[in-house]
């Protein structure tokens, strides 16, 4: 029997990307001409995916995948602490 390391990675949390979030790449691709096809041909996916994708159901797409599809329509991703309720009302 061969023993091999144990590598341990950190854990990302990543928050739930709600549905109007995922509309607004659909929104620029088809503003922009791109079709689905295309769309999926650049980002390596099937035209099958790129649909349920954009439908909201892929349970967990590939966080690179999301990133590589703001690329190519040109939109960026904005990432701020949220903040806890107690911030919410320091005075």
């Amino acid at each position: 029997m061969i023993h091999l390391p144990v590598i341990h990675l950190p854990v990302i949390h990543l928050p739930v990307i709600h549905l109007p979030v995922i509309h607004l790449p659909v929104i620029h691709r088809q503003r922009q001409g791109i079709s689905q096809t295309d769309m999926a041909q650049r980002l390596g996916v099937s035209r099958r995916w790129l649909i349920e994708f954009e439908h909201a159901r892929v349970p967990n797409p590939e966080f690179s995948t999301i990133l590589s599809a703001l690329t190519e329509l040109g939109l960026s991703l904005d990432v701020r602490k949220t903040p806890q309720p107690a911030e919410l009302y320091e005075w």
